[in-house]
């Protein structure tokens, strides 16, 4: 499904909301895809494919991402108010994600 588990035992300094890079660029270290594969016993294309559409990728432009997409379509963040239950008064807010596809639809 869409989880992936990565051990960090050996990484001490590792904490909980780190920045995590299976393959790709940070600062000036860098992971390519043909290593992982490797390490994986496959071709990259193998872990490209595997990658589910939900799995959300960030391109960045000057450093800031200008979109952030899936496979489904780009992805957006709303909040939305709701109607507490019979007993809570107010409204309580929540986050809901949205795909904006290429026709234009949204779910």
């Amino acid at each position: 499904m869409d989880l992936t588990m990565v051990d960090a035992t050996d990484i001490e300094d590792a904490a909980l909301g780190d920045e995590v890079v299976l393959w790709g660029q940070q600062g000036r270290a860098r992971i390519g895809l043909d290593e992982v594969a490797t390490w994986a016993q496959t071709i990259p294309y193998d872990l490209l494919c595997s990658m589910g559409k939900r799995v959300v990728r960030v391109f960045l432009q000057e450093g800031q991402p200008p979109k952030v997409l899936t496979l489904i379509g780009e992805r957006h963040e709303i909040e939305v108010a709701e109607q507490g239950s019979a007993g809570a008064a107010g409204k309580r807010r929540r986050r809901k994600v949205q795909y904006r596809t290429r026709a234009g639809s949204s779910g």
